[in-house]
This record gives C-alpha cells, structure tokens and sequence, in this order.
C-alpha cells in the first residue's frame, strides 16, 4: 500500500484540459471579476475560489469506480448528509446565495435584480459561504479519514 502512495500522479488526459482550460480563461476570467471588484487582491481571491469550484465541481462528477462497494456509498452518504448540514449552519443570505448560484445556476446579475442587492454583496455573500463550507467540509473530510 505505501508503495502505491508514493507513485508518481499521472495526470489524465481530461486534467490536461482543464489546465489548459484555466490557463487560457484566466486573464479573462480576472478582468471580468475587476469589472465589479476594484480591490486587485480581493479579485484575485473571488478567482481562485472560482478555479478552485471548478476543479472540485470537475473532480465530483467524475464517476466513481463501479467496484467502490458499500465503502465508497457510505462514503457519498456522509459526504451528502455533511454538505446538507453545512449548508443548514450558513447564514441565511449566504445560504440563499450560494445555492441561488450553484445549485438552481442563477447568475449574479438575475439575483441581483431579484433581490434589489447589489451584486459586490452577492459575490462577497457568496465567497464567505464558500469559505465557510471548504472549511467545515475539509474537518469532514478529515475526520472520515483518521476512522
């Protein structure tokens, strides 16, 4: 076993293209979010948050190995009751944002003219939550791992 950890990672071909992909939408991805944030760090931030969920969104809707047997489904049954409870301790409006945002796929702009609140406090609303949840779901992560 130990022998297979310390084996090089090789990345797979869809990997490469989501590298590729970040590389190349990058600078667009930065001058789009400094439309909106003025503060050079804070966007830099709001981005890496973002090439973060997308690496995590990618990485979750890769299937699972058929042969991952009860183990693996108990494993998507804490993952999936942790995220439910996570997501119950948000506060409200950032709750309402992020699932507005990433789960029913509402853009800024659309939740902005639905709720009359300005779309700096939406994407500030928004990066809390996703600070919030990564934390809360790494201590999850970790304690299914020390088990």
């Amino acid at each position: 076993m130990q022998a297979a950890l310390s084996e090089p990672l090789i990345p797979s071909q869809q990997d490469r293209e989501l590298s590729a992909t970040v590389r190349r939408e990058r600078g667009r991805l930065l001058a789009y979010i400094r439309r909106w944030i003025a503060d050079t760090a804070e966007a830099e931030d709001i981005l890496q948050e973002a090439l973060f969920e997308l690496v995590l969104a990618y990485r979750m809707l890769q299937p699972v190995a058929a042969d991952g047997g009860p183990e693996a489904a108990a494993m998507r049954q804490v993952l999936l009751a942790e995220i439910e409870a996570a997501l119950a301790e948000l506060p409200a409006e950032q709750r309402e944002v992020f699932v507005a945002q990433e789960l029913d796929g509402v853009s800024f702009r659309e939740l902005a003219q639905r709720t009359g609140v300005s779309i700096n406090t939406l994407l500030s609303r928004k990066r809390y939550a996703v600070r919030f949840l990564r934390t809360r779901l790494q201590a999850a992560w970790d304690e299914w791992l020390t088990r």
